[in-house]
């Protein structure tokens, strides 16, 4: 739905002058209109197109200031759109009509309002769906990854030599609802960054420090039309419960307490910048398998560090952070524990393994591994190498040497004991496995390397899959 203000703008009162002074100072902070190009990214909401707004508005303004009076307003509007371009991406999620018109809305604004250049992203419909699959993450992570994906392709047109600045318009309702659904799934949120730095893309939040309500504000004092999603409203999302539902309440018994939490959290984020800075005496050196680093110096760093210089060495590795912070803790308490004369030279010592991930100490280093090379689709995949249990999406598989001689015996044992969720078979290290849950059913699984005839072979093992979770 098009929500829209007369089309005779209202007089331009005290907060639209207050609101963009704010932006201008803000911008200034980085020098924005005079470092490189500017890419506003614009979807069409009321956060967006109020950016794409006020920020024409403040560079234009600013280019009057600096240039001679004798110049006519079209020229510099020209000055204005040689700086500054609109990118608006179709994520072909909803409606065909729906999302060609929110594209629409923004290019018939943005080029002829506002007189900005607009480029139109359109993705195949599906595909966001079937990179969801990909990626192992929900259409949301999806979206958001395809949709920065095309605006640094926008950004490549232009000067390679220059910055490119890439405007989004999150503010500071979209940080809290953000920290505080961390802070309920247990995690923390990144720090509110006013800008981040990739290669020669300076990204820019330029919003961070404005409410949703002083946004919507100026798009009401200037007559800016945008379009509301509807999914917005749905609350079987997680973030949208939080911003219809939990915010609300909080509001309503603690009045403030959105500036209280910010505040804390800038105070974490403090903190968590001294843990990174000492974490970084760490050197991590990649080897032929695994990462290392000298275990006497990660024994006498604190506790909070020893779990950054973890994190760094995931980072290192590749493997994200995959491996849960419980276990990340229990490898801290073993390796403080542990006593290198204890064992020989040749020896190593584990200190934590999950989700393919060992972490352990050999040869006066702590090392981390990645086992099993793990690529996550809509359900896994997994190269294998030695016996035990591993965690997968959806389940455990559960891996052990064949110890009986008559094989076709055991297999049918194990067989027998197959129900609904569970699967089994025989094979020979190494193997790969790769499953994808299947809703009210079972997990389809793929085995590569199965040897059933050759009873000979050495290394056989027994393969299970139980899955744990089910759907509804």
């Amino acid at each position: 739905m098009l929500l829209s203000n007369d089309e005779k703008t209202p007089e331009r009162g005290v907060f639209s002058f207050t609101f963009e002074k704010k932006l201008e100072q803000i911008l200034s902070i980085i020098n924005i209109e005079s470092l490189g190009h500017v890419i506003l990214a614009v979807s069409g909401g009321v956060d967006s197109m109020v950016m794409a707004t006020a920020i024409t508005r403040v560079i234009t303004l600013k280019l009057q200031k600096s240039t001679d009076k004798s110049q006519n307003t079209e020229i510099i509007k020209k000055r204005a759109a040689d700086v500054l371009t609109v990118v608006t991406v179709n994520h072909n999620l909803r409606e065909e009509k729906v999302t060609a018109a929110d594209s629409q809305l923004v290019y018939n604004y943005c080029t002829k309002k506002l007189n900005v250049p607009c480029i139109i992203k359109t993705v195949p419909r599906g595909y966001i769906r079937e990179l969801s699959e990909v990626r192992g993450r929900g259409e949301e992570e999806a979206a958001r990854y395809e949709r920065y994906h095309l605006l640094s392709e926008a950004a490549s047109s232009f000067a390679p030599e220059e910055p490119v600045f890439i405007c989004t318009a999150h503010h500071r309702n979209d940080y809290l609802e953000t920290v505080v659904m961390r802070f309920l799934q247990g995690s923390s949120a990144p720090g509110p960054q006013l800008f981040r730095k990739e290669k020669n893309l300076i990204y820019v939040k330029p919003f961070l420090d404005f409410s949703r309500e002083e946004i919507e504000q100026y798009a009401s004092e200037n007559a800016v039309p945008y379009r509301e999603d509807s999914s917005n409203s749905n609350v079987a999302y997680f973030r949208n419960r939080l911003r219809h539902k939990v915010l609300p309440f909080l509001d309503s018994i603690y009045p403030g307490w959105d500036r209280a939490v910010i505040r804390g959290d800038a105070k974490r984020k403090e903190i968590l910048d001294v843990v990174k800075k000492q974490a970084e005496c760490l050197s991590w050196k990649i080897s032929k398998d695994a990462i290392l680093a000298e275990f006497s110096k990660f024994k006498t760093a604190m506790p909070a560090v020893q779990i950054q210089m973890l994190y760094n060495g995931l980072d290192v590795l590749g493997a994200g952070k995959r491996i849960s912070y419980n276990q990340l803790h229990l490898a801290i308490e073993n390796a403080n524990k542990f006593d290198k004369n204890q064992i020989t030279g040749l020896e190593k010592k584990i200190f934590a393994f999950a989700n393919g991930i060992e972490i352990g100490f050999s040869k006066g280093n702590i090392y981390i591994k990645n086992l099993e090379e793990i690529v996550t689709e809509s359900g896994f995949f997994i190269i294998i190498k030695r016996c035990g249990s591993f965690f997968v999406n959806g389940g455990i598989i559960d891996v052990q040497m064949v110890q009986n001689k008559d094989i076709h015996a055991e297999i049918q044992k194990e067989k027998s004991r197959d129900k609904m969720n569970e699967w089994s078979s025989i094979c020979t290290i190494p193997f790969s496995i790769k499953g994808i849950t299947l809703k009210n059913t079972t997990t389809k699984i793929t085995v590569e390397n199965l040897v059933l005839n050759n009873i000979q072979e050495k290394n056989k093992v027994f393969v299970r899959f139980i899955r744990t979770v089910i759907d509804e």
